[in-house]
């Protein structure tokens, strides 16, 4: 029912992947992801895009809608994460929200404060290697989880073991 409150709304569908553009600057290959809106919120995306081969990332987005808040600052944060996954810049461009220069390792290289009129300037590099995160996901998270809590386990029953008086030494007499 929800269609026919608006009939002439376009029918929108989902891509195929996330392919990246390809264009030449100053003879270098520049091959951006581009997440639009909150999908640099999505690793999924982000990830997709870098195995296809994207050696940056950008994130164009409306963040209008959150006014005065601490949100534009918060989706940027949100957002740091997909550079540290794929070790990819990112950059973001927002209306009124928080635009940004994020490198690699999360770390916000310059920007332009919400509600300002400015344009930004930075110098990025090109990044084309993948990561342990890229390659593997969620799984190399899995296994390091998995072999903190056996590391754990390990530790309790060896503890257990030896018993309170080996730990300590303690001698009578």
């Amino acid at each position: 029912f929800l269609a026919k409150l608006n009939e002439s709304a376009p029918q929108f569908s989902r891509g195929r992947a996330v392919m990246p553009l390809n264009f030449t600057v100053r003879d270098k290959e520049v091959k951006p992801a581009v997440l639009i809106c909150y999908e640099d919120v999505v690793r999924d995306l982000a990830v997709e895009g870098v195995k296809n081969g994207a050696n940056l990332l950008v994130n164009i987005t409306n963040d209008a809608w959150f006014g005065h808040s601490s949100a534009p600052y918060q989706h940027n944060q949100l957002a740091s994460f997909r550079a540290i996954e794929t070790r990819r810049y990112l950059l973001r461009d927002t209306n009124t929200g928080y635009t940004a220069v994020i490198n690699p390792l999360g770390e916000v290289e310059s920007d332009l404060k919400p509600f300002t009129s400015n344009v930004l300037q930075a110098k990025v590099v090109l990044l084309n290697y993948l990561t342990i995160y890229v390659l593997y996901g969620q799984t190399a998270l899995k296994v390091v989880i998995i072999s903190y809590w056996v590391l754990l386990l390990l530790l309790f029953f060896k503890r257990k073991k030896v018993g309170r008086r080996k730990i300590f030494n303690f001698k009578k007499g």
